[in-house]
């Protein structure tokens, strides 16, 4: 259980007077510190629902929700991103897929959104300190990872890059389970 009063000042961040610990803990030793994480974060954090697990799903009740397919796409990986789609659609012809515009031009976005089955959404930039629009940082990455899976629950990200060769998802949650199931164990 976490006990605010017991924790170390320097991991200690109060954000709407809730306290929260901002340092990494090894699970398997708690006691183990890492560096506290900026508490200057904490607003951001909030906005994406990461300081709590309140919508975490148990992996021995719940059943893993189907994801919602992600990727993001500057001019430079257009035509990388298009491969990706083409594959995609050969294992998952009716599966939607989210592009985030991270920069394309006003004719690829035009040509993405006449796909079938593709969402084209604009990286909101202006929400986020300035450097995360230094693209080659990839500080836009876990902040559209975090957005996605607040608003889908699940989602599989794939770079532009990423090309599958069969319909491995029924392996990948049977692994998910099977990698909490041993975690679990791990830590009673």
């Amino acid at each position: 259980t976490f006990a605010p009063n017991l924790l170390e000042p320097h991991c200690r961040c109060e954000l709407n007077k809730n306290i929260y610990d901002f340092c990494y803990r090894l699970p398997s030793q708690p006691q183990t510190l890492g560096q506290p994480f900026n508490c200057t974060y904490a607003t951001y954090l909030e906005e994406l629902d990461l300081l709590s697990d309140h919508d975490a799903i148990n992996l021995e009740t719940d059943r893993i929700p189907d994801p919602m397919y992600v990727t993001a796409m500057s001019t430079n990986h257009f035509e990388e991103g298009l491969t990706l789609i083409a594959n995609i659609r050969k294992l998952w012809p009716h599966k939607k897929i989210l592009v985030y515009n991270l920069g394309l031009n006003k004719r690829s976005v035009e040509d993405l959104k006449k796909k079938c089955l593709v969402e084209v959404r604009d990286f909101p930039f202006p929400n986020y300190p300035s450097y995360v629009k230094n693209l080659m940082e990839y500080r836009w990455k876990p902040l559209i990872i975090a957005i996605t899976v607040k608003e889908f629950g699940a989602i599989w990200w794939m770079d532009t890059s990423v090309r599958w060769k069969k319909d491995y998802q029924d392996l990948i949650n049977d692994e998910i389970r099977c990698r909490n199931n041993f975690i679990t164990r791990l830590l009673t």
